[in-house]
């Protein structure tokens, strides 16, 4: 349902699959261990576009998302860009779990 709606607000507002792209990017190379001084996050014009999606999708009051193993890499990846923590379900291959106060999403 919320893969359904992320896609649904990149029909409304088309900055956002930029906006994400930008996100994906710099949570990518974070991930591969570039240093944070040289990705600080996404351009200004692309910070404002993700503000508003993740508002829009009821995402900002959000603390994590536990995502059952299954979920589509692309979904899990535009969660990240979008600024979300996501964690991995304790049935996942990833380990992790449920954080207290935290449900799954998908």
């Amino acid at each position: 349902m919320l893969y359904d709606r992320i896609g649904a607000a990149g029909d409304v507002d088309p900055a956002l699959p930029l906006a994400v792209a930008a996100g994906d990017e710099v949570v990518r190379a974070l991930d591969a261990g570039c240093p944070p001084q040289f990705h600080p996050g996404v351009a200004p014009e692309h910070a404002e576009v993700l503000e508003r999606a993740r508002r829009r999708l009821g995402l900002d009051r959000t603390e994590a998302l536990v995502l059952d193993p299954s979920t589509d890499e692309r979904f899990i990846r535009a969660l990240r860009a979008l600024g979300c923590t996501v964690l991995p379900a304790v049935d996942s291959p990833h380990g992790g779990g449920h954080p207290p106060g935290h449900s799954p999403a998908a």
